[in-house]
């Protein structure tokens, strides 16, 4: 990992340099495509079928039709599935990563990631991204394969544009993840790792530690390897949503739940996502979870900032039907609301 970090940030300098703006964007596309190709060619085949299929797919949810949305996102769901299916079940004869349980490297990732664009473009997404887009979206290397899971509709309008505090940010962070991921997880690991490994040997009291400093090890390491990701990302132009918003320090399961992050397990909430269809004038609601959670970032509230899972976004938001989604849902619509 730290070789292509250096080579990536070797790179960056000439990026910015001789890669005119216009072109930035399949650029990163086709230098993250022919790494996966170097790594495995059959990575590069799978994440060109899904985008393939799944571009398909939202071209074809142009067409105003509730039952044939419906039928595509089923459909696309089920060959989602069988592609997860076969990347775990093919791990008992062999594989990349047969002590994972896994065929390819990163194909639960982008079942995670495709699974979410079906169902919100199913739900009226306002744009509908090019294969250009979508290819660079699921190939995007500084979130592949582990996340942080990235909304199609949030990376497709993005185009790299050269911002030196962006860029320096992206540094900063990408050395916070370093000291996350390889001084506090790792160290962590050396202390709690003989504990774990022999609790009738030690005191309880120092189990219980060991405990704490093993779930203190796993969040830095996810967390860590998510600060790298974002930095990266930050340092080639773009901005990719949080994955942790503090969950160890949450009042309770739930709400750790709500704010926690597994990356390496995808896409968590893409929350209730209602919306209005212009022409049927009916609403259909469709909900994402996964394995993992990530921070709640409400589109149009000013980029990925975190809010606790019960407070609406404001009514002055450029989408009402959001906010009239989340009154509906919490019953705090009334009589006389513009959401009636």
């Amino acid at each position: 990992m730290l070789l292509a970090l250096l080579g990536a940030l070797a790179l960056a300098p000439f990026y910015w340099l001789l890669t005119p703006a216009r072109r930035r964007r399949d650029v990163l596309a086709l230098a993250s495509l022919a790494v996966l190709v170097a790594y495995d060619p059959r990575v590069a085949a799978v994440v060109g079928g899904v985008a393939l299929g799944l571009f398909a797919a939202l071209r074809a949810m142009r067409v105003p039709s509730t039952a044939r949305h419906r039928v595509l996102v089923v459909g696309g769901l089920v060959a989602l599935a069988a592609l997860f299916v076969w990347n775990k079940r093919g791990a008992r004869g062999g594989g990349v990563l047969p002590s994972q349980g896994v065929v390819l490297l990163g194909v639960s990732y982008l079942v995670l990631k495709a699974t979410a664009a079906l169902v919100d473009g199913a739900g009226g997404a306002d744009r509908r991204p090019d294969l250009g887009e979508i290819v660079a979206w699921l190939a995007f290397l500084p979130t592949y394969p582990a996340g942080p899971i990235e909304r199609l509709e949030h990376f497709a309008p993005q185009r790299p544009g050269f911002d030196r505090t962006r860029a320096l940010g992206g540094l900063e962070r990408i050395l916070l993840g370093l000291v996350r991921a390889l001084l506090v997880a790792h160290y962590l690991g050396v202390w709690s790792d003989p504990i774990l490994a022999e609790p009738a040997a030690h005191p309880r009291a120092l189990r219980l530690l060991a405990l704490y400093a093993f779930t203190l090890r796993f969040y830095f390491d996810f967390a860590g390897y998510s600060d790298i990701a974002i930095g990266l990302a930050a340092l080639f132009g773009y901005d990719i949503e949080e994955n942790f918003d503090n969950p160890l320090v949450r009042r309770n399961l739930v709400q750790l739940w709500q704010r926690c992050g597994t990356s390496s397990a995808g896409v968590s909430r893409s929350g209730a996502r209602a919306r209005r269809s212009g022409s049927s004038g009916s609403e259909s609601s469709h909900a994402i979870s996964g394995a993992g959670c990530r921070t709640r970032s409400w589109p149009g509230g000013g980029g990925a900032r975190s809010r606790t899972p019960s407070a609406p976004p404001s009514p002055s938001t450029p989408s009402l039907s959001r906010w009239c989604s989340w009154s509906r849902a919490s019953g705090a619509a009334s009589a006389t609301s513009p959401c009636s």
